[in-house]
Order: C-alpha cells, then structure tokens, then sequence
C-alpha cells in the first residue's frame, strides 16, 4: 500500500491554532511519512497569520513530499476546494481531502487508504467520509457490520476517486430545484442561498448529485475525524450551532463489510443535520425575501 497512497489535500485560509491540530494529529499517523501533501491556502489581509502559517508548513517535514500553494486573490472556500481537487487529479487518481478545521485520530489515513482501495470498483460508493456522528442507536443502525452507505456524504474529512469525481461532475444538476427534507431541511435552505448567489459551498452540489444519481458515501461506525471548526470563520453555519460529540474510532478496522442505507439510516441524517423549526423557519422567510429582492 505504501507505494500507492492517496495524497492529502489540507484547504486552510488563516486559522493556524487549527492548522496546527490538523498537522499534529497527521504526524501521529504512521502513513504520513509515506504520503504527498498539497496545502492550498486562501488569501487573507491578515499579515501576521500569513507569516504565522507560512512559517509553521515550511517547517513540516514529516511528509514524504508536501507542495504549498499560496492563493495571491481571495477564492474562498467553494473556489479554492474545487481548484485544488481539480489540480490535483491532474497527477493523482484518488485523494483524500482536509479541511484546516479538523483534526484525525491516529488510523485515519489507513482507514481511507484501504477503503479507497476496497471501494475503487464499486459503482455506487463515490465518497469515503471519515468523520462519523453515530454515537447513539449505533448497534441498530450498523447491526454487525463496521460502515454504512448514505446518499448524503460528509465534507468533514473525505475521499474519493479521479474518475468518480469527474463522472458525477459530469451529471446534469443546474437546473435540479431539491427541496426534499428525507436527509435534512439545511439542504432546503441551502438550495435557497444558492439561488440568491450566497452559497460559498462546493459540498452543496456534491450532495445533491449523490442523492438524486443514489451513490452512496461510505461512513465507519465511529469517527475517524474531530471537527473543531465551528468559529467566526465556519462557512454555511448561521447561529454556529456546534455539532460534535461522536465516539472517535482508534483502532484500525478488520473488515469493510457494511449496511446499505435504509430508513433508520435516513432518519439518523435528518435528525442530525435538520434546523430547529423556529431557526428553520426564519432562514426560510429571509432567504426567500432576500431572492424576491433580488
């Protein structure tokens, strides 16, 4: 496996107390030393974290190789994403991708590795999350089994593969209106920001394409992933609601087997991601007015 290793694309901007977690938490993986890193790294006004950063992956070297590439205009998040994928699969044909606001257990690249490697032939699974929010019911829900497949895939700490990203990519989406609330009704009001140009979020299109061509993301049965990124800088989360007690996951998994999405599944994802009503309601009278004004 060490020679054919999916390369790690860390997405930051100018949060370097996080960064650094992230970093940390990559050493502590022994696949580290084996693997490619890709830093993309969005433009900010803020000198001193600028130098902060640059300075801290200069002095990363734990990596096998590592390339640093240091935005000259703000891209933003959906932007600098999506360009960084893109570039990536020009020299790789899978990859693992990180946000700066994440932090991994010790098994996480092993995790994704071996499933990139199980999965790559399987025509339904297009994503491997590694942060899971199971910590609740979960014996009803995986049954015996270490995964479960969801059409609703996680952007916390994910993988995919050259060719899957390109295909669903390649699926008509634009002129899709998704207003159904089975996995969530963030995705109804994420529809409408959409809508009125105020979505920063490459995950947005990603969902809605698994979901409507039902491919599946993979997801273990406890989290592989720490999401310590709900701050004044997190995309898409009006009211900063915090979301992250999930059991975390420090052993490595023997056997890939799974349990396919079914209503206890979807329920779950629901239940998780949905607003409360009253929250809900009034995101849905602003985001409305706010295209009628438009």
């Amino acid at each position: 496996m060490k020679s054919n290793l999916a390369p790690v694309v860390i997405i930051g901007c100018e949060r370097v107390k996080l960064l650094k977690k992230l970093i940390i938490s990559l050493k502590k993986n022994d696949l580290s030393k084996n693997t490619k890193a890709y830093f993309f790294i969005d433009f900010t006004n803020n000198e001193k974290a600028k130098k902060k950063i640059i300075f801290l992956l200069k002095n990363t070297n734990f990596f096998n190789e590592k390339k640093i590439i240091l935005r000259k205009k703000k891209f933003g998040l959906k932007k600098n994403i999506s360009n960084a994928i893109n570039y990536v699969f020009r020299y790789h044909d899978k990859i693992i991708v990180l946000e700066d606001d994440l932090e991994l257990t010790k098994y996480a690249l092993l995790y994704f590795n071996r499933s990139l490697s199980k999965f790559k032939d399987n025509d339904k699974i297009y994503t491997i999350s590694g942060f899971s929010f199971n910590n609740k019911n979960d014996s009803e829900i995986f049954k015996n089994k270490n995964l479960m497949l969801a059409k609703r895939p996680s952007s916390w700490g994910w993988a995919t593969w050259k060719k899957k990203w390109f295909k669903l990519k390649t699926f008509n989406f634009e002129n899709i209106n998704y207003y159904s609330s089975s996995y969530g009704n963030d995705l109804i009001l994420m529809g409408l920001k959409k809508k009125i140009g105020m979505l920063d979020s490459w995950a947005y299109d990603w969902t809605i394409r698994h979901i409507i061509h039902d491919k599946y993301c993979a997801y273990p049965r406890k989290s592989y992933i720490i999401n310590n990124g709900h701050d004044k800088h997190s995309n898409n989360n009006f009211f900063k609601i915090k979301k992250n007690n999930s059991n975390l996951n420090n052993k490595v998994i023997k056997s890939y087997n799974y349990q396919l999405e079914n209503k206890m599944i979807r329920d779950k994802f629901k239940s998780y991601y949905s607003q409360f009503f009253l929250i809900f309601i009034i995101k849905l009278v602003l985001f409305k007015i706010l295209r009628f004004i438009k």
